[in-house]
């Protein structure tokens, strides 16, 4: 029987498993339910998974308030409840002598990982290695980033080469870990669209993304790309440039079937589990309606199901459980 790290590296590698893997994700609060519930210390064991997320320890600095600094300056209010949310942007004027890009001490913000990664080498581990176009959103904020894609041009190509050239000292510092693939973080989808123009995305993102894209293959890992929203008008130029897996499409802005069937033998997909509707509104039938429709999408593997966020409370444990249900039956 195959390592569940021989499944996904099998998934991505030829589209052709046989067996779907899975992966689903909790936020700490709803993983301490279902870890109780389950009556489990490892709930990736238990429910199956066949991928984990790892990243470096990068330290954050209390900002006063109960708010955090990181390391770039950005303010954050964090909650273990989600994400947390940007509350404070530190680049006011765009100016590249403002920027504090990161100098990381790698032995030190690595530390933990090879005695983790030694421990879970079961698993696809997939090591988070930074974020492009949403950290100049975050250095910046939304509303003055997109404007400097019209008023500051030659400043956003600084910022992003500047970004660029952290990310790939970022994945270059991995490359002796025992990690197969990397993850970049970088939404360019809206629920209707790109945030940028494809031109503008083209023009500023995809010759960074090049880079980065090339510098992971180079060092003998897999390219994983996170963007939320409709970004399939992109997924020429992602196959183009080398990305080996698109997380998570969103099935309430993209037809993850017609996807699978256009492109499924170029790219692999990672996700397509509704966390916005279903998971959230839907009934524990519902659930198990969307996984059976995504088990039966074109060639029927060649991707990994998972639900298209961390889930949060707001997700009833009955839907969880219809979710842990379905996909362990893939198995």
């Amino acid at each position: 029987m195959k390592t569940r790290r021989e499944l996904v590296e099998k998934t991505i590698r030829s589209k052709d498993a046989h067996v779907i893997p899975h992966h689903i994700l909790f936020f700490p609060v709803l993983e301490k339910l279902f870890r109780e519930r389950l009556g489990a210390d490892d709930l990736d064991a238990a429910i199956g998974n066949a991928v984990r997320w790892v990243g470096a320890d990068i330290p954050m600095v209390s900002a006063g308030d109960g708010l955090q600094e990181d390391s770039f300056g950005v303010v954050w209010k964090t909650d273990l409840r989600n994400r947390g949310c940007v509350v404070r942007s530190p680049l006011k004027e765009p100016d590249m002598r403002l920027v504090r890009i990161p100098q990381y001490n790698y032995a030190g913000i690595f530390a933990r990982l090879p005695a983790e990664l030694q421990r879970t080498c079961e698993y696809y581990n997939i090591l988070w290695i930074g974020d492009l176009f949403e950290r100049a959103q975050m250095l910046r904020g939304m509303e003055e980033c997109l404007t400097d894609f019209y008023l500051n041009p030659g400043f956003l190509h600084e910022l992003f080469d500047a970004l660029a050239d952290l990310i790939v000292r970022n994945i270059c510092a991995a490359m002796p870990l025992d990690v197969p693939a990397v993850f970049l973080s970088d939404d360019y989808g809206t629920q209707k669209g790109l945030l940028i123009s494809r031109a503008l995305w083209r023009e500023f993102i995809r010759p960074r993304l090049r880079r980065i894209v090339d510098a992971a293959h180079n060092c003998g890992k897999t390219f994983f790309l996170h963007s939320d929203g409709d970004m399939g008008e992109l997924i020429p130029d992602l196959i183009e440039l080398g990305v080996d897996a698109i997380h998570p499409v969103q099935p309430e802005t993209m037809d993850f079937r017609r996807l699978k069937r256009e492109y499924g033998k170029d790219i692999c997909f990672y996700g397509g589990i509704g966390t916005q509707q279903t998971l959230r509104f839907g009934r524990p039938e519902d659930v198990r309606r969307e996984i059976a429709g995504l088990k039966s999408c074109p060639d029927g593997t060649g991707f990994i199901l998972a639900p298209t966020l961390q889930l949060m409370e707001d997700v009833p444990v009955e839907n969880v459980m219809a979710l842990i249900e379905e996909v362990r039956e893939a198995l």
